[in-house]
């Protein structure tokens, strides 16, 4: 499961389409720290984007920022970041 999905995730030319491809596979994609987090909640399979072999730094220099809300909390300006 994890080479086809590094494999989408490899090829996709935009966020939206590595958006599509890794929740049309089962997977709900999280911010973290430095990465976005890949569960599939029903297999119990993890990974961070980072994983595919694409390390995360190259993908946003590939894909460009990723939506607000999978934005990695250290690309989070600390005015932009809130108290819960």
């Amino acid at each position: 499961m994890e080479r086809e999905v590094f494999e989408k995730i490899r090829k996709a030319k935009s966020w939206d389409k590595l958006i599509l491809d890794v929740t049309e596979l089962g997977f709900n994609l999280f911010p973290a720290v430095e990465d976005v987090f890949a569960v599939n909640f029903k297999t119990r399979r993890m990974f961070f984007l980072g994983d595919s072999g694409h390390y995360f730094p190259f993908l946003v220099e590939r894909l460009g920022l990723p939506p607000d809300n999978l934005l990695p909390k250290k690309y989070v300006h600390p005015a932009d970041q809130h108290i819960h």
